[in-house]
């Protein structure tokens, strides 16, 4: 994973792992405008117990597409996947190809010994993006 400040390039067009661009090279940037974001309970999780993940898509144009995945830490287990089941039971993803609006996706899973052990990953792309964003 790169630091907050370093370049790293596709095909030749630097940009940060923010998704700005950085010089004059960027064709479309629209992380400016759509975001995704993670939300945990921020409280005390007891071993077992049922916690609800949010995830909250911001998009600034209905004509924007896009995909996002979440990956389930290994020991997790989903008990409700907000629509986002896939063949996988440590991954739930969602995607929209056309008529994107702001959206909340929730799931439920039985957490682990307390929430500092739950820690989740995923990753998103917005229609026109250059590559993918972790978040």
């Amino acid at each position: 994973m790169l630091g907050k400040n370093e370049k790293k390039s596709i095909k030749n067009i630097p940009y940060t792992n923010s998704g700005r661009c950085i010089d004059n090279n960027c064709r479309i940037n629209t992380e400016k405008e759509n975001k995704i974001k993670r939300v945990i309970p921020d409280k005390e999780v007891k071993e077992g117990e049922i916690i609800t993940v949010k995830i909250d898509v911001s998009v600034k144009d209905s004509k924007t597409g896009y995909s996002l995945e979440e990956y389930i830490p290994e020991g997790g287990e989903v008990m409700d996947d907000g629509g986002g089941a896939t063949s996988n039971p440590n991954r739930l993803a969602w995607i929209t190809i056309e008529n994107s609006k702001n959206t909340q996706y929730k799931y439920t899973l039985r957490a682990l010994k307390d929430k500092d052990s739950y820690n989740p990953s995923g990753i998103y792309m917005f229609e026109g993006s250059l590559n993918s964003q972790e978040f």
